[in-house]
């Protein structure tokens, strides 16, 4: 939701609707963000944190590495989401 949030407020209005919608009924969206609900990300506590690095290096899909690893899925309009 933080991401979902922040872009809202940093894209203008329309171009926010194109990437928070979905296609038709918006079924694998509902979908998608129900697995995503089920995910339990377990927190790692009480670890050494003086080194982070959160990059993701994803040779198969012919990605650099990545500073973050959040991508987004090919869409047509991507570009306004820069």
């Amino acid at each position: 939701d933080d991401f979902e949030i922040a872009a809202a407020a940093s894209m203008a209005q329309h171009d926010f609707d194109y990437f928070a919608g979905g296609a038709e009924t918006e079924g694998t969206l509902r979908a998608n963000a129900a697995a995503f609900r089920d995910l339990t990300l377990w927190p790692r506590v009480l670890r050494d944190v003086s080194t982070v690095d959160t990059a993701v290096s994803l040779p198969e899909l012919g990605l650099p590495c990545l500073g973050v690893p959040i991508i987004a899925a090919p869409v047509a309009m991507l570009k306004i989401a820069h």
